[in-house]
């Protein structure tokens, strides 16, 4: 799903009438392919018209909470996106918001340590497992055939992490932000909310969602493509 709020990134670009707004804009309403073409000559005209038809995409990177299985995730969306849209970018930025959950209170003896001290400690090591899952996917990305920048954003305790991202988007202003949707079920999102939904709603560039089922049918074609021909 390809979302774009009313902003001036299409606004010379003309919008579809026979459709409704349902508050996910309009490029929701089109092929990922055409959708991804419009995208390209909305840059073009942002960029004064010079010919410029590749686009600047930035990919936000899950929490890494859950390391395996966020890792597993992370990697899935690198490849759909790299089969997907990559090839049209011609800068490629990897995000990654995190955070870490400092003590209030010593739960026991303080043996010399003062609480500024062991928070700055929890912090550390919160900073080096982010870089290091943030670089295993840079690695990845560079295999696939693209070299991203790396971007590590510190967001907890003092903002959440989809804040961090909405943030740098608003100073970077890439083309296209992508993001993961692994579904956290209606219960989820009433009460935590979810990343994707966030962006969608406040981010000034183009935001494409990558769901489950996107997922499914890029491994389904993969699967077609690798199989060996039936001889009959």
């Amino acid at each position: 799903r390809v979302c774009t709020p009313k902003t001036e990134t299409h606004h010379r670009v003309k919008k579809s009438r026979d459709r409704p707004d349902n508050g996910e804009g309009w490029l929701a309403h089109h092929p990922l392919s055409t959708a991804i073409s419009i995208l390209c000559e909305c840059s073009d005209i942002l960029h004064g018209g010079s010919g410029r038809v590749r686009i600047q995409v930035c990919i936000a990177i899950p929490s890494n909470e859950g390391m395996r299985s966020s890792l597993k995730f992370s990697k899935q969306v690198l490849r759909w996106s790299a089969a997907n849209i990559l090839k049209k970018a011609d800068k490629i930025t990897l995000v990654h918001a995190y955070g870490y959950s400092p003590m209030t209170f010593f739960p026991g003896p303080k043996e010399g340590k003062s609480l500024g001290t062991v928070n700055e400690v929890i912090k550390k090591e919160a900073t080096k497992a982010a870089t290091e899952y943030l670089q295993r996917l840079g690695k990845l990305c560079n295999q696939l055939g693209y070299e991203p920048e790396l971007k590590l954003l510190l967001a907890r305790p003092m903002i959440s992490e989809k804040q961090a991202i909405l943030a740098y988007t608003e100073k970077s202003k890439p083309d296209v932000l992508v993001v993961g949707s692994r579904g956290m079920g209606a219960f989820g999102r009433m009460f935590l909310g979810s990343t994707s939904d966030y962006l969608v709603h406040n981010c000034k560039s183009a935001v494409m969602v990558v769901r489950d089922k996107d997922i499914e049918t890029l491994d389904n074609t993969n699967k077609e493509a690798s199989a060996p021909a039936s001889i009959s």
